[in-house]
């Protein structure tokens, strides 16, 4: 399991991530009560704004990118390549959440990384439309009705852009919740149990 803060955890001392508010995705994946039902390998990696001012300098990654100045995102792609290598990691179980700016990370790199993450939850955030169609990561998307920081709408594009694509991606809005639904999410019925539940399709 990834997970990927808000803007708030952004730094370079590998505490902000995981601390006060933030604490709270990372606390339900590595919880007594997850782990003894699903045993697994949890990062919470932190985003260093001096990289790059949010998870990734542009949506689509650069045809060239700089190897002086990696996207935080990218350095999370390249940390799970080399934990395959040295950890029992299951590459068809592989899973992602995040909140805000980590939502818009978790739908990013769905995009740029179709068959990275077999699912995955983001959190009001939002992305690319024209860019999510080649994903095979499921998805369970969900944002507040009145979320005035980021319009609930980003959600409902890329939403409907995976429908678009005849994909069946879940999603659920909070009506008249805003912003702030962290909590609410990870208290939702049945989220751990589906998410833990999928498993990569097949290669054809």
């Amino acid at each position: 399991m990834v997970h990927l803060h808000g803007a708030s955890g952004r730094g370079s001392d590998n505490l902000r991530q995981v601390s006060g508010s933030r604490m709270r995705g990372a606390a339900l994946w590595t919880s007594d009560a997850v782990q003894q039902r699903y045993p697994s390998f949890v990062i919470v990696p932190q985003a260093d704004p001096a990289y790059a001012p949010t998870w990734v300098d542009k949506w689509r990654a650069p045809a060239k990118p700089d190897p002086a100045r990696r996207e935080p995102l990218e350095l999370v792609r390249l940390l799970i390549n080399e934990l395959t290598r040295e950890l029992p990691l299951d590459r068809e179980r592989l899973y992602a959440s995040g909140y805000s700016m980590g939502g818009f990370g978790v739908w990013i790199a769905v995009s740029r990384h179709p068959r990275l993450f077999a699912a995955a939850i983001p959190i009001s955030g939002g992305g690319d439309p024209s860019d999510i169609s080649d994903a095979e990561t499921a998805v369970w998307a969900f944002h507040g009705g009145a979320d005035n920081v980021v319009p609930p709408r980003r959600s409902r594009q890329m939403v409907e852009a995976l429908r678009g694509a005849g994909k069946a991606p879940r999603y659920t809005e909070y009506p008249g919740a805003g912003h702030e639904i962290q909590s609410r999410v990870y208290d939702e019925t049945g989220i751990v149990d589906w998410i833990f539940s999928q498993r990569l399709p097949r290669q054809r």
